[in-house]
């Protein structure tokens, strides 16, 4: 697909695709912890991580964001399948699923700005793990996903007080 390998070719460190073969995912999730402002408390929200047939120690990556139902649809799914067959690591970041439907509500239960620190903080868990190095992790994001995405791209060294001045995304791509 056509945004697989733009998004690969950001990535700079991606390999070709193995032909038609699409390797199975190995799934392995694990937990953030992120502020949740009407709680005053830190919350746990899991990270689902699909990892290639092959790892090596800092590869690419791309955190993949939900739309408001934390639902992907049959493009995320092919999206996904033409990443982890160029070696690309994707993690779903399930904030959703852990605050709420947020496009529901006045005020809404989830905004973009919190939802991107959530990404932000879920580049730093995967960078700790030693699977992604932090200037080679890109965002894709969905409906809600791609307007996290938007306050993410800003939420750089201008908005450090946000996200700790951790540097921006190598990628980002919203698909609305």
């Amino acid at each position: 697909m056509l945004a697989a390998a733009g998004l690969c070719a950001w990535l700079a460190a991606c390999t070709s695709a193995p032909g038609i073969h699409l390797p199975q995912a190995r799934t392995q999730a694990s937990q953030i912890n992120v502020y949740h402002p009407r709680q005053n408390r830190d919350v746990a929200v899991t990270v689902v991580r699909y990892l290639p047939e092959r790892t090596a120690p800092a590869q690419p990556a791309v955190l993949l964001l939900s739309g408001c139902n934390g639902s992907f649809g049959t493009a995320a799914r092919a999206l996904t399948q033409q990443l982890l067959a160029r070696g690309v690591i994707v993690a779903e970041v399930k904030s959703i699923e852990t605050f709420g439907n947020s496009c529901s509500g006045n005020p809404p239960r989830l905004t973009g700005a919190g939802r991107a620190a959530h990404a932000f903080e879920a580049r730093k868990h995967l960078v700790e793990a030693g699977l992604a190095r932090v200037d080679n992790v890109a965002l894709l994001g969905f409906s809600h996903g791609g307007w996290t995405i938007l306050h993410a791209s800003h939420m750089d060294a201008g908005h450090g007080f946000v996200v700790g001045n951790q540097p921006p995304f190598a990628a980002a791509v919203a698909f609305y």
